[in-house]
């Protein structure tokens, strides 16, 4: 079954005795990564959600209290999702918190995706118990 899954993914076949133990390392290595991937991104959701709170609190002791973390926390998961995207989403003064052109834009797509999956959520937990 896994060599079938490799022909067709990867387009690999064995030619050679030692040809199918290679092939499998390789599945296995792109397996890991895609493990990792899906890490990074849920690490990235928890980085989104904190923007949000950021953005609804209008700073980030209150989105610190709102999602029950440190501010120190808030502060490293914004700057973390900033980085990763290569913007600045938020303007930081000595008194307040403001979005920046893209961080309005940023914000109004990822409210999008949140309540898509609460959606979801909502719906697959509404099917418990149904066949």
């Amino acid at each position: 079954m896994i060599a079938w899954y490799l022909y067709i993914a990867y387009g690999l076949q064995a030619k050679q005795p030692g040809d199918w133990a290679r092939i499998q390392s390789y599945f296995f290595r792109s397996l890991s990564v895609q493990f990792f991937r899906t890490r990074i991104d849920l690490d990235k959701l928890r980085a989104i959600q904190t923007f949000v709170a950021v953005a609804d609190g209008r700073g980030f002791a209150a989105a610190a209290r709102k999602l029950d973390v440190s501010a120190a926390t808030v502060t490293r998961l914004l700057s973390e999702l900033e980085t990763a995207l290569g913007v600045t989403l938020v303007q930081r003064t000595t008194r307040q918190v403001t979005l920046t052109d893209t961080g309005k834009r940023y914000l109004q797509y990822v409210r999008a995706v949140l309540e898509d999956l609460s959606v979801a959520d909502e719906a697959t937990q509404g099917a418990r118990g149904k066949p």
